[in-house]
């Protein structure tokens, strides 16, 4: 899914990855296009990563703008390797892309 995010990065801002793209540049983006999905999820996803403290109430903002928030969810767990984490209380669980 990690592909999916910097496919969407590179259309938008004309950068390689999410890293390159500032918190402040996507908070600009969805001040300028306030209903954008792409713009709510990719800032989620970019203060997910930075472990930022407003990540929650952004994700939960993020899940309304798709019909799937489930799924929603599951993209802004995806790491960078495939892998997705899940936190429960405050402990994070990995779990592992086994397929070849």
């Amino acid at each position: 899914m990690q592909h999916h995010i910097q496919t969407l990065v590179k259309h938008f801002f004309h950068k390689e990855s999410l890293q390159e793209v500032t918190v402040n540049q996507l908070q600009q983006f969805i001040d300028d296009y306030p209903y954008s999905a792409v713009g709510q999820l990719l800032l989620a996803k970019k203060l997910r990563d930075t472990g930022a403290q407003n990540f929650v109430e952004q994700g939960g903002k993020a899940s309304l703008y798709f019909h799937d928030p489930v799924w929603a969810g599951w993209v802004l767990r995806q790491e960078g390797n495939g892998n997705t984490a899940h936190a429960v209380g405050n402990k994070v669980f990995k779990i592992t892309d086994q397929s070849p």
